[in-house]
């Protein structure tokens, strides 16, 4: 019996090792369609510049995540390698269309939120320049629920203005995504200059802890088969 123990202490924790890398949360596909970019998101101060916050709603599983990367993606139009070096980083509970005042009061442009350091990768979607903002090592845990999250560069303005989040060709959650703005506060996706803005792209990485009623049949399990082994 304490052989059969050990065997299904030893497939939970191998289930629990595998979950390190896990994909949480995957509006990674990026749309290269011309309506692809249109998600104001970053603190770019400065003529043609603006302060907008873009978050997307969240659902987190039954057992809680661990977060600890997230990632969004821009265009390289006027930012440059090495010009992004921190973010705000936004999550808080969600509670209807918009984020309410008692979760992110956003006293000032980034009061509220966490300032995070990021790294720029170059990436190439079908012949488009795409920046990936990341930020890592996070270990930010949450409990089961729906949330608001978002990355928000603090980035330079160029000839062409900041650089805009691209949009996701997969949408998910109960709608879309909302942005703030320092003179008009929360606002539903929409339009931006008649650019449709659909959820922006975002991938969030970590650790998908399991329920505990999963963890009791993955138990359960085990026993019946040594025991049938028997």
């Amino acid at each position: 019996m304490k052989n059969q123990v050990l065997a299904v202490f030893a497939l939970v924790a191998g289930c629990a090792g595998s979950s390190q890398a896990d994909i949480l949360w995957n509006q990674s596909a990026i749309d290269v369609g011309p309506n692809g970019v249109g998600v104001p998101n970053s603190v770019s101060p400065g003529f043609n510049g603006w302060t907008a916050f873009a978050v997307e709603d969240v659902s987190v599983g039954a057992g809680g995540w661990t977060i600890n990367s997230v990632s969004t993606y821009f265009s390289a139009l006027s930012w440059n390698p090495g010009s992004v070096t921190s973010a705000v980083l936004n999550v808080f509970s969600k509670s209807g269309n918009s984020p309410i005042a008692a979760n992110n009061p956003r006293a000032n442009p980034t009061g509220q939120g966490s300032l995070v350091t990021v790294t720029m990768n170059g990436m190439d979607v079908a012949g488009n320049g795409v920046w990936e903002i990341r930020a890592d090592g996070l270990n930010i845990n949450l409990s089961a629920g729906e949330y608001w999250i978002g990355l928000t560069p603090v980035g330079p303005t160029g000839p062409f203005g900041p650089d805009r989040q691209w949009s996701s060709t997969s949408h998910y959650g109960q709608s879309q995504h909302v942005r703030f703005y320092p003179d008009s506060g929360w606002q539903n996706g929409g339009s931006f200059y008649g650019v449709p803005s659909f959820d922006g792209a975002i991938l969030i990485e970590g650790v998908n802890v399991p329920a505990p009623a999963s963890l009791g049949l993955i138990g359960l399990g085990g026993l019946l088969a040594t025991r049938r082994r028997r």
